[in-house]
């Protein structure tokens, strides 16, 4: 039987201030004693080969957003685990370069058994079971979704930087300040026009939003942000078809589900006006999470190919 313990080594701390032989799982039989002994000296050592190279070799992610910053920035060979979600194609953007990561479902127990020297984590999800991990001890980095470019700039940095991956970081972020520079040429250009997002239950980005940011960043106009809403909030179909834009992206969460909230981007009223021909199907993969990848989403919509 398997049962978790504190560890019998004396706790200490290492050149970077780490905490190393921390409490571990092992089996309980007539040599625990000396497992518990090896094991320490293990981690110890994986730990000293951490501090040195400056790079966690156990990266655990807990969150959606954290495991598409994980996939760009981290060598496979330091990823222990990503979230359940990375390989749902109707969620993650890189559920293709997940496919063959192993997964967690983001229980305290699962996690302490993969002995993560750096854990991910966001506010959705586990968040608890990150919390929870944090009290025990274990390094968790927080890192929140990204609601706009100068945000992915940070996070970019921030994880990358803990990854060991400073100049991996660097590389991802020249090729989207290239991207978003020609962007700025192409917006100068282009007309103004309106757009607006309706997603399954009723809801729109308005202001403050990553999905407004990628407008503005292809030179198109949030509707939402005419019409006062800020953040993520529900929009009355009146005032969809009454605003009338030129591009409507429809949002799904599940295209193969149909659900209550669905069914509202199927009313008759939306059908019926000139929208139901001008319809673009945004993938919610690409605008769930701020990556370096969002601003090809951008040159997409003002190359008017729609994501």
């Amino acid at each position: 039987m398997v049962f978790p313990h504190r560890g019998t080594c004396r706790r200490g701390r290492g050149a970077e201030g780490e905490r190393f032989c921390r409490g571990a799982v092992t089996r309980i039989d007539p040599l625990s004693g000396i497992g518990r002994v090896l094991r320490c000296l293990v981690l110890l050592a994986s730990h000293t080969a951490s501090a040195s190279s400056g790079q966690p070799e156990r990266v655990v992610s807990l969150s959606l957003c954290t495991d598409q910053l994980v996939l760009v920035l981290a060598d496979r060979r330091q990823i222990a685990s990503l979230s359940s979600l990375s390989r749902d194609p109707d969620l993650s953007d890189l559920a293709a370069s997940a496919a063959s990561v192993p997964q967690n479902r983001g229980t305290v127990e699962e996690v302490l058994l993969q002995e993560p020297d750096l854990i991910l984590a966001g506010p959705w999800g586990s968040y608890q079971a990150g919390k929870l991990l944090e009290r025990l001890g274990r390094r968790v980095m927080w890192v929140r979704p990204a609601e706009d470019f100068d945000m992915i700039r940070a996070q970019v940095r921030q994880v990358g930087d803990a990854l060991g991956q400073s100049q991996r970081a660097a590389a991802v972020l020249e090729n989207m300040e290239q991207t978003l520079v020609a962007l700025q040429t192409l917006s100068a250009a282009s007309p103004n026009t309106a757009a607006i997002a309706y997603l399954a239950g009723g809801y729109t980005y308005g202001a403050g939003t990553l999905f407004d940011a990628v407008l503005q960043a292809s030179g198109l106009e949030n509707g939402a942000v005419g019409l006062g809403i800020n953040g993520f909030a529900p929009l009355p179909l009146e005032s969809l078809v009454m605003l009338r834009p030129d591009y409507l992206f429809f949002q799904y969460y599940r295209r193969d589900a149909h659900t209550l909230g669905k069914s509202v981007l199927e009313h008759p009223a939306l059908l019926g006006s000139r929208l139901g021909a001008r319809r673009l199907t945004a993938a919610l993969p690409r605008l769930a999470c701020g990556t370096p990848q969002t601003a090809q989403v951008a040159r997409e919509l003002a190359d008017g190919r729609a994501p």
